[in-house]
């Protein structure tokens, strides 16, 4: 008994906690339907879901929720639950309808494909066509547009929709996105502006897609309008489409104060939206917060790598940035998605012409100057590129036709594009052109201040300071708060030699902006000028504590360090200078121009070559990229480098003359002769190449023309030390080393610097004076102990009379400040292993990394292996060293002494009889006589 009431009482509180669970689950459909009538979708959702918890084979429940989600425009989520409707016994026409439109919302359209044949034909009417019609027009991500057969298709199952029922929206709609596929925007907005005027007054997508459109037109005013109607359409006003539009429109027009709040719903709603952050990218840009914007963009591209707008936005935020490989990086990825697009295209030109890559972006544009040979941008742009290509008459036509393009309609390009005729004028040397282009755009459009600033620059150029002086009055009169007009009338005040008044316009420009830099700059020229050291460093500094990596600033201070005799603090912010300014080109001019000067060519380069990937057809660069490459011992490819300078600038006489220098430092004499006689008709008075040529003569022995050439340099410069030194050349030329003496001497006296006193201290020693030659290069180190070639010179002298241990400190003052001079290096070893000191090897060792292919290192590191008894690598050594300079006796002895040692006697005796048989003195020959009679 006590065990047949225990079971009918767990029977009872099962049936009645089934019970408990039904009454639940209908509470909470029952409020879900509640807020559903309410328009209240997301807490009809939330009770829903709660129902489903309790129970989660609950049909009505699992339908319920995806038409919610349907409503929402979440098509996957919509779909699963409805599928499972369907599973749970919802087979009804009405539920399949819905999962077909939860396909098509999700853009599955093999799905959708798949239901549209479950229905009965007769049972179909207008839904089942709309969804037929978008079967027929839908693509996946990546697939082409649809072909004329399926939008003949969609276009039947639309006009099907339409008959089914006049009044429904969506056929029209659908309808205009046929026309917008067709390339007929204009017949889908009458199609959507009937459409929004009567049946789809309430259709939110219908607004929807009319916004898109007016966008497309780019009348904002009227998308604003269709994006706030469908704003107020949706019930809970959240639609995110709404938003997006909205905040577009709003930025469209420069309003990115009106789109914040829309924007940071979005971002709030939608954080991983590549579409959302695009926008806020977008709104930042408009705010000038460029490192903000990038941000956005990178986190857009994080989302979706191949988000079209951001790839686009991001390469012009990279350009604005100066960041070029970065910009090109970006818009390359947007062209290959979107290869007609102009505006990449233009874009990516842009980067090209920065990176001094004319013939490319030539070679982009091509196809589209065909097609729109009318567009003035792209005129433009191909005009700039034939500018870098030093075509000036090409470029001037691609510039008037842009000009003649832009029209007056087109204020601001038209006077961008007569700036830049000017430009190329100026560059061709047509100021007076230039001047009359410029005075044309300040005329026409007085409110472009870059063609004022450049007709000022262009007057200056001219020589013209009055008129200059009346345009920079007038500049300031329009921009009295602007520190750019108080600067540049500063800078015509001080060409016209008042630097007072210059000073004063300079200090206002700083009063103006505390953070102007230019302003400092000619204040800190100035103070140099008048040799105020203490107040040219204030100027920059405060340049620095504001921009800690100013290029101009960092070296202006190594200038001033280097006049200080501080080379290393000199070369510290010159390396700063180009570490943090990529893109800068002067840092890496003065970098290689100081490591030539220093002797290392090595290091030279390295700057050199990234001033070349900088700007690759700067004749400038390639003028210095020679000097190194003939520096480094590459004077073929030196010549091909001032070659390709000369023809960018083939009238620049520098250019030639050291095209000629180098011609003839290669023995190739009537080039270079006709190099310099080509350079001195252009320029007659660069007496660097009538010295040139004067030594051509010198070498051609025909001393009359030498002297003539002479003759004329010493009159042209009377206080120069150069015509004495010619005079010099010519008599030792002669065999009259004493007569040139005499010139050498004068020539320090007239003029004393450290190129003379070598000269003549090398003339001395030659002589036999090593004591006066002593004693004057000693002097002229206690007054200059920077000068590392008189050093050398005095260490030599040194190391010849046997000083061994004066020699070797004065090349450890040179190392220290070169430690990579492989000559201080090589001659140290040689006066360490004299001394016996065991850092020699380790000096020779140095040298030969520094300078593999100079005789005199490998004969110095041979020789001191071979002694240490590594005979095979120093007998190599010593063979190549004496390949290299077969007749040098000292060195042919030690490869003698070292074939000696390696049972080699025949060849030692060879190489000795050889060497003693001239008739000439060499250090080693008494040690070489030894060697031979002991042989014997």
């Amino acid at each position: 008994m006590i065990v047949r009431t225990l079971l009918i009482v767990c029977l009872v509180a099962v049936l009645g906690g089934c019970s408990s669970d039904d009454e639940r689950i209908a509470e909470h459909l029952q409020r879900a339907k509640q807020f559903v009538d309410a328009g209240e979708r997301q807490s009809a959702i939330i009770e829903l879901k709660n129902a489903l918890q309790i129970d989660g084979e609950t049909a009505e429940a699992r339908q319920m929720l995806g038409r919610l989600y349907l409503q929402a425009g979440n098509g996957p989520a919509a779909a699963k639950e409805l599928a499972i409707a369907r599973r749970l016994g919802r087979n009804d026409d009405a539920t399949l309808l819905d999962l077909a439109k939860a396909h098509a919302v999700a853009g599955d359209l093999g799905s959708l494909r798949g239901l549209l044949d479950e229905l009965p034909a007769e049972n179909q009417g207008l839904e089942w066509y709309l969804l037929r019609a978008e079967a027929a027009l839908g693509r996946a991500p990546g697939d082409p547009p649809p072909d004329a057969e399926s939008m003949h298709s969609a276009r039947q199952w639309f006009e099907r929709a339409r008959q089914a029922d006049p009044n429904d929206p969506r056929a029209a709609r659908g309808l205009a996105r046929l026309a917008v596929l067709r390339g007929d925007p204009d017949a889908a907005f009458d199609i959507l502006a009937s459409a929004t005027a009567g049946i789809g007054k309430t259709d939110l997508q219908s607004w929807l897609l009319k916004g898109e459109l007016e966008l497309s037109r780019g009348d904002y005013e009227a998308a604003r309008t269709s994006f706030t109607t469908a704003l107020g359409l949706d019930g809970e006003s959240e639609h995110p489409l709404a938003r997006l539009g909205l905040a577009r429109a709003l930025l469209a027009t420069g309003d990115a104060q009106g789109a914040a709040p829309y924007i940071d719903a979005l971002l709030a709603s939608q954080p991983r939206s590549a579409a959302v952050q695009f926008l806020n990218a977008s709104r930042l840009r408009l705010r000038n917060q460029n490192d903000e914007a990038l941000a956005a963009v990178r986190e857009a591209l994080a989302r979706d790598p191949n988000h079209g707008p951001s790839l686009l936005l991001g390469g012009q935020l990279h350009f604005r940035a100066g960041e070029f490989s970065q910009a090109e990086d970006l818009v390359r990825r947007h062209l290959m998605q979107h290869p007609d697009s102009t505006t990449a295209r233009q874009l990516l030109a842009s980067v090209l012409l920065e990176q001094r890559r004319p013939e490319e972006a030539i070679e982009l544009l091509k196809t589209q100057a065909e097609s729109t040979p009318e567009d003035p941008r792209l005129m433009a742009l191909l005009g700039s590129a034939h500018m870098q290509l030093n075509q000036p008459e090409l470029a001037q036509r691609y510039l008037d036709r842009a000009a003649a393009a832009a029209g007056e309609q087109q204020t601001q390009m038209t006077a961008s594009i007569q700036t830049q005729q000017a430009v190329n004028r100026l560059a061709s040397g047509d100021t007076e052109g230039a001047i009359e282009t410029l005075r044309a755009a300040v005329d026409q459009h007085p409110d472009f201040a870059r063609a004022e600033v450049l007709l000022l620059l262009a007057q200056l150029r001219q020589g013209d300071t009055e008129q200059a002086r009346l345009q920079a009055d007038s500049l300031l009169q329009k921009y009295p708060k602007q520190a750019t007009a108080h600067n540049l009338k500063g800078v015509v005040e001080e060409t016209a030699g008042d630097r007072e008044a210059a000073r004063h316009y300079y200090q206002g420009a700083v009063e103006l902006a505390a953070d102007y830099a230019p302003a400092r700059l000619n204040l800190a020229r100035l103070a140099i000028l008048e040799n105020d050291v203490p107040t040219a460093e204030r100027w920059l500094n405060e340049i620095l504590e504001a921009d800690p990596n100013n290029a101009q600033a960092l070296l202006a201070l190594a200038n001033l360090d280097a006049r200080r005799g501080d080379e290393q603090s000199s070369l510290r912010k010159l390396e700063q200078a180009r570490q943090h300014n990529r893109n800068a080109l002067r840092p890496r001019l003065v970098l290689g121009n100081f490591h030539l000067l220093k002797g290392d060519p090595v290091k030279a380069l390295q700057v050199i070559r990234e001033a070349v990937a900088i700007a690759p057809r700067d004749a400038v660069v390639k003028s210095l990229l020679a000097r190194a490459l003939l520096a480094g011992g590459e004077p073929e490819r030196a010549l091909e480098a001032v070659q390709s300078a000369i023809e960018l600038r083939p009238k620049d006489a520098t250019l030639l003359l050291q095209r000629g220098q180098i011609q003839a430092s290669q023995q190739q004499l009537d080039a270079a002769r006709a190099s310099l006689e080509q350079a001195l008709s252009i320029a007659p008075d660069l007496q660097a190449a009538r010295i040139g040529l004067a030594r051509l003569a010198i070498a051609a022995r025909d001393y009359d023309r030498a002297s003539d050439l002479t003759r004329e340099v010493a009159q042209a410069l009377p206080d120069a030390a150069i015509g004495s030194l010619l005079m010099g050349e010519i008599q030792i030329a002669q065999g009259r080393p004493e007569t040139a003496l005499e010139h050498y001497t004068t020539a320090y006296e007239r003029a004393a610097s450290s190129d003379t006193l070598v000269r003549l201290a090398n003339l001395e020693v030659s002589l036999g004076q090593t004591r006066q030659a002593a004693e004057r290069l000693s002097v002229w180190l206690q007054q200059h102990p920077q000068d590392a070639a008189a050093r050398r010179v005095l260490a030599s002298i040194r190391l010849r009379d046997g000083d061994l241990a004066a020699a070797a400190s004065l090349y450890e003052q040179i190392l220290e400040v070169n430690p990579t001079d492989s000559i201080a290096l090589n001659n140290l070893a040689w006066a360490y292993d004299q001394l016996g000191d065991e850092r020699a090897l380790g000096l020779a060792e140095r040298a030969y990394a520094q300078t593999p292919d100079r005789a005199e290192v490998a004969d110095t590191l041979g020789w001191m292996l071979v002694r240490a008894d590594q005979l095979e690598r120093g007998l190599a050594l010593l063979d190549k060293a004496a390949a290299k300079a077969p007749h040098n006796s000292d060195i042919r002895y030690h490869l003698a002494a070292a074939r000696a040692k390696t049972g080699d006697l025949a060849g030692a005796r060879e190489e000795l009889e050889l060497i003693l048989s001239r008739a000439e003195d060499f250090s080693e020959k008494p040690r070489a006589e030894a060697l031979l009679h002991s042989l014997k």
